[in-house]
């Protein structure tokens, strides 16, 4: 597992200007005067977490569920991609059988789905249980089971990389986005997605799996866009999904009959959905 990021100044945009906070759940935080970057004072390792996933269920992540979903994948039963994966797959075309990388491919259903559009897939993740059923599901992709600073990649390699949900819980976001960078061929583009910090419902998140020790950073738009400038990519979209629905946490029947209230939350007083979307590009060509 890397290192914790300097905790002296902000991850994000290196301002030394830090003040303690507490958290909605009651953990101790540091957040950023000038970008808003919050970091969660903890250190448990994330690999650990995240690798018990795949075993059991733990607050929150069901390896049941994860499971049947793999399972209907390999019968070719689908299911719906999220909001942010879908729009990738627009608006990212391979050109002549690009190359792209997904950044905690979990089991390899979103790779599938690019296979499919016609870009040649790689992907890596750290639980050596998730790769495994990924490269059952897609034979002809390359998988790396480890952290993205082992990666056996060169630099320059891909088109394109990806990473959902994954940046709020690394030891080091700035290290990791530079490391995508690294491997990325000019004019490449990286696209991340992480919960919105400036959104009301993921602020009253009642999910354990929301809040340290699992995430350990809590990003808003001015904060995901200082840490890909410092990395040296060029922000060229962010996008905030307007209404809170899978990220309110609530069952589905709830979620419908309060839709006026959360139209009025997201839309009417612009407190976002609970998503950010971040897109950079590598300089050259």
């Amino acid at each position: 597992m890397d290192s914790r990021a300097d905790a002296a100044e902000c991850n994000a945009c290196g301002s030394g200007h830090l003040e303690p906070v507490t958290l909605p759940s009651g953990h101790a935080a540091q957040r950023c005067g000038d970008c808003g970057l919050l970091r969660a004072d903890v250190d448990q390792a994330s690999q650990e977490l995240y690798e018990s996933a795949y075993d059991a269920s733990h607050d929150g992540f069901k390896w049941t569920a994860r499971l049947k979903v793999h399972r209907e994948a390999m019968a070719g039963r689908h299911g719906r991609l999220p909001w942010f994966q879908r729009a990738f797959l627009r608006k990212a075309r391979p050109a002549g059988g690009g190359r792209m990388l997904d950044i905690g491919c979990s089991t390899g259903g979103f790779l599938l789905a690019c296979r499919g559009a016609g870009w040649r897939v790689a992907g890596l993740d750290i639980s050596s249980r998730a790769v495994e059923l990924a490269r059952e599901l897609v034979p002809d992709g390359e998988f790396h089971c480890g952290e993205l600073g082992g990666a056996p990649w060169p630099a320059g390699t891909f088109e394109a990389a990806t990473s959902w949900e994954v940046i709020e819980h690394v030891s080091d976001p700035l290290a990791m986005v530079v490391q995508a960078g690294t491997l990325l061929a000019p004019g490449g583009t990286l696209t991340v997605s992480t919960p919105d910090w400036g959104s009301w419902a993921i602020r009253r998140h009642k999910a354990p799996n929301y809040w340290p020790p699992y995430h350990l950073w809590f990003f808003g738009g001015r904060s995901i866009r200082a840490l890909f400038k410092r990395a040296g990519l060029e922000v060229t979209a962010l996008v905030r999904n307007r209404i809170a629905w899978s990220e309110t946490g609530w069952p589905r029947r709830k979620r419908w009959l309060a839709l006026p209230w959360l139209l009025w939350r997201g839309v009417a007083r612009g407190e976002g959905g609970g998503r950010l979307v971040v897109t950079g590009r590598k300089p050259g060509q």
